[in-house]
């Protein structure tokens, strides 16, 4: 195991490059320019010699080679910038925001695993019928129904029609931030990042109860009169979820990604809200420090589930 973690921190340094150099030469060819997106368009008291100057200060009209290799040294130092847009420095600005997402991430993956083991359990336990057939079809609904109109959806029906939940944001303002005002925002913003996490813990746990309830030790274990909810509890269920070990560690860059559509629509302060407010306003310290993250995420993911399974499962054993 010291080996594999060993192979994945070796590999992390080229993978990071190879992101950092592609991410960069992206955005910095990209249409735009990051100082006009900063101004007031009908401003007609525009100064072209301040404008020019402020290219200049930013660096704008050094050569590529320049600016990479200016950044990649900043980087190294752990000085991730400054954004255009504010002036702070680009590691504030995400550590600002990184809590937001992080909540609603590891919320989405809670509510995933709890409905989805049970829709899933449910499934194989009644496979073929009605029960059956309604969760395989709400699955195919949820996955193919784009996640903004299920956030508009619920907030039109949550929100405007039943008044059970804010529209959007973090906190109430003026309501002082309690626990009860939090979680009444959370709920919708949570519940359509998890709905197709929901669908991808429930299609496993229901493909890996079925083949797991067809082992000759669960005969066995029928066999000595055991009860039927001990036998699928106790024997089935825990050997038919250890898949989710991986899925839910791969899950959560995914969920992650996912956060800019759903922080978009309910207007939750999390990372995905400031690296859409960065590609507006060609924020490209921002955009190129949330490229890396997400980079940074997916990578750890991997090594977690690795590390998880052969936990997990002691007969999983990785080469050298």
């Amino acid at each position: 195991m010291s080996r594999l973690i060993f192979k994945r921190l070796v590999m992390l340094i080229p993978l990071l490059f190879g992101v950092s150099l592609f991410a960069f030469l992206l955005i910095s060819t990209a249409p735009g320019d990051p100082v006009a997106a900063l101004i007031n368009p009908v401003d007609s008291s525009i100064d072209v010699t301040a404008l020019e100057a402020r290219r200049q200060a930013l660096g704008l009209r050094d050569s590529l080679p320049v600016r990479y290799a200016r950044w990649v040294g900043q980087l190294l130092t752990g000085n991730l910038g400054r954004s255009y847009a504010t002036g702070r420095p680009v590691l504030a600005e995400m550590l600002n925001r990184v809590g937001a997402t992080t909540q609603l991430a590891f919320t989405a993956v809670a509510v995933g695993l709890a409905i989805g083991v049970l829709a899933g359990a449910a499934s194989a336990l009644r496979r073929g019928t009605w029960l059956d057939t309604l969760i395989t079809l709400a699955g195919f609904l949820v996955v193919a129904t784009p996640p903004f109109f299920l956030g508009l959806a619920l907030i039109f029906l949550l929100s405007l029609q039943l008044n059970l939940f804010p529209t959007g944001g973090m906190l109430t303002l003026g309501s002082g931030g309690g626990l009860g005002d939090r979680l009444s925002h959370l709920v919708m913003p949570a519940i359509v990042l998890a709905l197709p996490f929901i669908t991808e813990v429930t299609r496993y746990t229901r493909g890996g109860l079925i083949d797991v309830l067809k082992q000759d030790f669960i005969r066995t274990a029928r066999g000595k009169g055991l009860r039927p909810r001990r036998v699928v509890l106790v024997h089935a269920l825990r050997n038919a979820l250890m898949p989710l070990v991986t899925i839910t560690a791969l899950a959560l860059p995914t969920l992650l990604g996912g956060a800019i559509i759903t922080e978009t629509v309910f207007q939750w302060p999390g990372l995905g809200t400031l690296t859409i407010d960065a590609v507006h306003q060609r924020d490209y310290p921002i955009i190129l420090a949330v490229t890396l993250f997400s980079a940074l995420t997916v990578i750890a993911a991997n090594l977690l589930a690795d590390i998880a399974y052969s936990v997990v499962d002691p007969r999983v054993r990785y080469e050298p």
